[in-house]
């Protein structure tokens, strides 16, 4: 089943509720899971979901196999749809005082997978005691994607690495670290000092979120005339370090993702054998947005938090 042949959606026939139950139910792919998230029944979910399809002239989930699936229309109005309703729980507590402690609102973060990893626990665990009825709502998003997320309205703040930004986004460097070369505690390298000739001998595990474009290992290796041998790329930070225990390949890394006692995981860290610049997390908003005191609040709250991570 794909698009169904309706006339054009009218406003009239659409609500926020129903947007809410669309955000859901597409991020889920699942009524059942959706019915939870909204804290509502099955049924009504499904009957919400009928009015969508009815309204919208698509499926909106279809079966794959096994598998609920959203529709290529549903996925591509899932960010409008955020933004949408981002949008509205700005504009209608933007004149209200927000308590935290008895806030029920749901916020949109940003994040990169590494910024979920070193920053959103302590972050979350100030949120549960201070507002404990307030949720987060964490969603990808890497250097390539992030600032127009912000700029659209479907994210309130954004945590990752954006290096600069325009006039309209309030940005701001939360915590610097200085960069790692991990590899398997076996590995032939891990007896004796780094030097950079052995470096570029090396095979390695590069992570790359951004496709395209150079990451800032390659552009200091570019400035000092040399190339690494790069066997495999990741665009994500976690498995790469299962990865790197696990075969002869070096990866290049912020300090932070091996964790504290990086030896029980298997690895072997030695400083890379020339300079970089150390890894700078950062936390972003649009100027607009931080006119919303919820947003405000949310992004006084993590900034003091996310500079402190050990």
């Amino acid at each position: 089943m794909h698009r169904i042949d309706t006339p054009a959606m009218e406003l009239r026939h659409i609500d926020l509720n129903l947007l809410r139950v669309f955000d859901a139910v597409v991020s889920e792919r699942s009524v059942s899971r959706a019915a939870v998230q909204l804290s509502l029944t099955q049924p009504a979910v499904s009957h919400a979901l009928a009015r969508l399809r009815a309204a919208c002239g698509d499926a909106i989930l279809e079966r794959h196999g096994r598998a609920m699936v959203p529709t290529a229309h549903a996925a591509a109005l899932l960010p409008q749809v955020r933004a949408l309703l981002a949008q509205a729980q700005r504009i209608f507590s933007s004149t209200a005082q927000f308590d935290a402690a008895q806030s029920q609102r749901s916020f949109q973060v940003g994040a990169s997978d590494y910024a979920v990893q070193r920053l959103l626990p302590a972050v979350l665990a100030s949120v549960r005691r201070s507002a404990p009825g307030v949720r987060l709502r964490v969603l990808h998003a890497g250097r390539s994607d992030a600032l127009d997320l912000l700029h659209a309205g479907a994210i309130d703040l954004a945590l990752g690495v954006f290096n600069s930004a325009d006039d309209t986004l309030q940005l701001r460097t939360v915590l610097e670290e200085p960069y790692a070369c991990a590899m398997a505690a076996g590995h032939p390298l891990a007896r004796a000092a780094l030097t950079l000739p052995l470096f570029l001998q090396a095979a390695h595990l590069q992570v790359l979120v951004q496709p395209g474009r150079l990451g800032a290992i390659e552009q200091t290796l570019a400035r000092l005339g040399v190339e690494r041998r790069v066997a495999m790329t990741s665009a994500h930070f976690g498995p790469a370090v299962a990865l790197a225990a696990a075969t002869d390949l070096l990866l290049t890394a912020p300090r932070g993702l091996f964790g504290p006692q990086p030896a029980a995981n298997g690895l072997h860290l030695a400083p890379p054998p020339f300079a970089l610049e150390p890894y700078r997390h950062q936390i972003a908003a649009s100027k607009r947005a931080l006119a919303d005191p919820g947003v405000a609040w949310l992004y006084a709250l993590i900034e003091p938090i996310a500079t402190s991570v050990a």
